[in-house]
């Protein structure tokens, strides 16, 4: 993804990393069947890096979920999370990534008091208020 900032273009790459599976013990005659992948997408410039975790249930109905654990590959997996995770889950991500990398380039400013001005400082007893 590119963006422009201050007059130059930035690029964000972003890469999903599997962390983990989940599995039944055993499910239809299926030892160790996977119902859910958890993994972590990563977003990051030349500079700064952020990510996000999330998780993609994998229905039963896909032929290739009663594949044994041991015959499971990587990119099966990936397949999986790029087939049963929404498209707007993966813009909302990118777009939340993206702001948080943009928001290190444009730190939040606030306007402080000036330390010379006095603000007075009003004491009232709890017997005043009530």
């Amino acid at each position: 993804m590119d963006l422009r900032l201050k007059g130059k273009t930035m690029t964000i790459e972003f890469t999903t990393t599997i962390t983990s599976m989940e599995a039944y013990p055993l499910y239809e005659a299926v030892p160790l069947y996977v119902f859910r992948v958890y993994w972590n997408y990563l977003g990051s410039d030349s500079v700064y890096s952020t990510a996000m975790q999330g998780f993609t249930d994998i229905p039963a109905s896909d032929p290739k979920a009663s594949t044994p654990y041991a015959d499971l590959t990587q990119e099966q997996v990936m397949g999986w999370i790029q087939t049963y995770t929404s498209a707007w889950t993966w813009a909302e991500y990118s777009d939340k990534i993206s702001a948080w990398i943009v928001a290190q380039y444009t730190p939040e400013t606030i306007n402080p008091p000036l330390p010379w001005v006095q603000i007075p400082i009003v004491e009232t007893t709890l017997s005043e208020i009530i």
